[in-house]
């Protein structure tokens, strides 16, 4: 049960990391000093929207396991079978808290002003947007579903253990079992708060999709500031949900180890230290600002054309 307890310190140092890296990259990391302002003024309000967000989402699943019977409770302590559930679907809060924040900032960007008002007709999809980072977090989502689903069909009929035969000389003597384990008590929450980090990050990576271009801002420093909110909008729900989907199989892990379950053990924690430890990296990716990308208005040479 200690690990649970680890999940918010780990993910509270994290943030303090990234968010100090935010600073650093909106002094150092930014646009070209040939930049237009507005450019400039986009990647500050980026880095507030990702500080902001990073904040309230921890703020929120520290509230959250400060609850009655969760884990950090002054009141409930780790007593009963509140401890486990909770922990296991505190990550997936802080996840679709952190998505929320982040749609409410993408919705304050300046909007174009004037009495002429011009954007280039640019068609982009979520898969565009969200890139390979779309990619790995369904991947984790699927990835934590699949494993909901295994540990429900391996659990006690409670939904909360796993069993263990005891055989001596060859004769089944009597049955154990050992929890927390993610059954169904703990497996149906804890798919719900995945579909709901699924949901959450679509619509948020909508809204970065879809907002206006820039006012008087070249394409190419539109896009670096689109693709820049929309890399740590996915690498935040990634953290949270690769946290709560590599811890819930580490502990998996432990019940599957005490109970003699040697190889379900072995992958179920190989999977979820990768998820965990991935997750992480990959976060800590999305904080450098990419540089703009130049594009070359050249018109192309005329060719074929005959005399």
């Amino acid at each position: 049960m200690a690990l649970l307890v680890l999940l918010v310190p780990l993910v509270l140092a994290a943030g303090a990391v990234v968010l100090v890296a935010h600073l650093v990259a909106a002094r150092r990391g930014g646009p070209a000093p040939a930049a237009p302002a507005v450019a400039l003024a986009a990647r500050r309000h980026e880095t507030l929207v990702s500080v902001v967000a990073a904040l309230v989402s921890a703020g929120a699943t520290v509230g959250f396991l400060m609850l009655p019977s969760l884990p950090l409770s002054p009141v409930g302590g780790l007593r009963g079978t509140g401890y486990a559930l909770g922990a296991a679907t505190a990550p997936y809060l802080g996840a679709v808290v952190l998505c929320v924040v982040r749609a409410v900032g993408e919705r304050t960007w300046p909007r174009p002003r004037g009495a002429v008002r011009t954007a280039p007709l640019t068609r982009r999809t979520l898969a565009s947007t969200g890139g390979w980072r779309l990619v790995v977090l369904a991947a984790t989502v699927g990835t934590g579903l699949l494993a909901v689903l295994l540990y429900g069909a391996t659990a006690t009929p409670d939904g909360q253990r796993v069993a263990r035969a005891v055989v001596e000389r060859g004769d089944l003597v009597a049955w154990g079992a050992a929890g927390p384990y993610p059954g169904w008590h703990y497996g149906g929450p804890i798919a719900a708060g995945l579909a709901a980090v699924a949901v959450a990050a679509l619509l948020s990576l909508r809204v970065v999709t879809r907002r206006p271009p820039l006012p008087l801002v070249p394409p190419e420093h539109d896009d670096a500031v689109r693709r820049l909110a929309a890399a740590r909008l996915l690498a935040g729900a990634q953290l949270w949900a690769g946290a709560g989907v590599g811890l819930t199989m580490l502990f998996a892990a432990l019940a599957l180890r005490s109970t003699d379950h040697l190889l379900g053990a072995a992958l179920s924690g190989l999977v979820g230290a990768v998820a965990l430890l991935g997750s992480i990296v990959l976060a800590a990716t999305a904080v450098p600002a990419p540089r703009p990308e130049r594009r070359d208005t050249r018109p192309a040479p005329l060719r074929g054309v005959a005399a």
